[in-house]
């Protein structure tokens, strides 16, 4: 049997508001100690983020490079092959670029235009840039630090899509 005794207000104890000890928050010895370790953590993280950005950057460079060696595979299939010869000024990865973008309204090749029309690279010889550059049967990539004037991969989202290339009218696709 549990007996209650009722409540009695009176005898209730109060006391005075100074002596009550209440906590409210983090003691500055802890509030060090986070932000210290946030710095840590910060620091791990920011080290590693210069490689993760090197790494995407050789990613889109290859992928490009891939695309367009690519879509000279898919142009021989057609019959025909690109052997411009390579050169050292840049036009003739552009040349090559706009053989693989037209389509022959007289004798169009199946597949074609076999790059979008709206790739647009622009020409560089920056050893900072990742380069495409023409070799003469195919393209190959120039890392930064390379020496060589080709189509600029840039990684900023600019550059290299904006107007479509329209070949003239009486433009013949390369190799017929």
């Amino acid at each position: 049997m549990i007996c209650h005794r009722p409540h009695d207000p009176s005898q209730t104890t109060t006391v005075p508001l100074h002596m009550r000890r209440t906590v409210h928050g983090f003691s500055m010895t802890e509030m060090v100690w986070v932000v210290a370790m946030l710095g840590i953590l910060a620091t791990m993280v920011i080290a590693n983020v210069g490689s993760v950005v090197q790494g995407s950057r050789e990613t889109v460079a290859h992928q490009k490079l891939e695309m367009l060696n690519s879509a000279l595979a898919t142009y021989a299939q057609t019959g025909s092959e690109i052997n411009f010869p390579a050169s050292s000024s840049s036009s003739d990865e552009v040349v090559v670029l706009h053989y693989l973008q037209g389509r022959s309204t007289s004798n169009p090749q199946p597949g074609s235009p076999f790059v979008s029309p709206r790739y647009r690279p622009q020409s560089s010889s920056s050893t900072d840039d990742y380069r495409l550059v023409w070799t003469g049967a195919m393209y190959k990539l120039l890392v930064p630090g390379q020496n060589g004037t080709g189509l600029r991969v840039p990684f900023d989202g600019a550059g290299d899509i904006g107007e479509a290339w329209i070949q003239p009218p009486d433009w013949q696709p390369y190799g017929k």
